[in-house]
């Protein structure tokens, strides 16, 4: 979305968000890549998943960090956000939770308003339920990782984007 409109660079650095950033992934955290994502009408939901974060000898390894920025209004079956906090410590596969909407400490995000940000551990275990509303949900997700972290592959910005000024 960067290569669309340079605007959307405000959303690199944001000032509520770059603290945590820094905190989580060090001074020289780095943008991996992001998406302006629509969440229609019939979305039949996303599955649970976690495609990075893991654990090893005890320690939990945070490589990258997901930011949302609701642009959207989002209400009770309106194909809400879920997350299972404490998953991004957890030593366990999401492929069995995929069909499950009561887990232990389930906390759902059906209260969102725009301007609402939701920030994330890419480990914590997380999912999109159905939409069934009339609604788009829309979001801007911009993923964010260690400096040792590399693009997502398959993302690549066009040079003049890389060449912002």
């Amino acid at each position: 979305m960067f290569d669309v409109d340079a605007r959307f660079a405000r959303f690199l650095d944001h000032p509520v968000v770059e603290p945590f950033l820094i905190a989580f992934l060090g001074a020289d955290y780095r943008h991996i890549d992001n998406d302006l994502y629509y969440t229609y009408p019939g979305y039949k939901g996303g599955g649970w998943h976690r495609p990075t974060g893991h654990v090893i000898d005890g320690k939990f390894i945070c490589p990258m960090v997901k930011v949302f920025y609701c642009i959207t209004d989002v209400g009770p079956n309106e194909g809400e956000f879920e997350v299972i906090p404490g998953s991004h410590r957890a030593q366990f596969s999401p492929a069995d939770y995929h069909k499950r909407l009561d887990l232990p400490a389930q906390h759902i995000f059906d209260d969102v308003n725009a301007g609402d940000i939701i920030l994330f551990n890419e480990g914590l275990i997380h999912n999109g339920l159905p939409n069934p509303s009339q609604k788009t949900r829309k979001t801007i997700i911009v993923n964010f990782g260690r400096r040792d972290a590399g693009v997502w592959q398959g993302y690549k910005p066009l040079s003049q984007t890389l060449n912002l000024d």
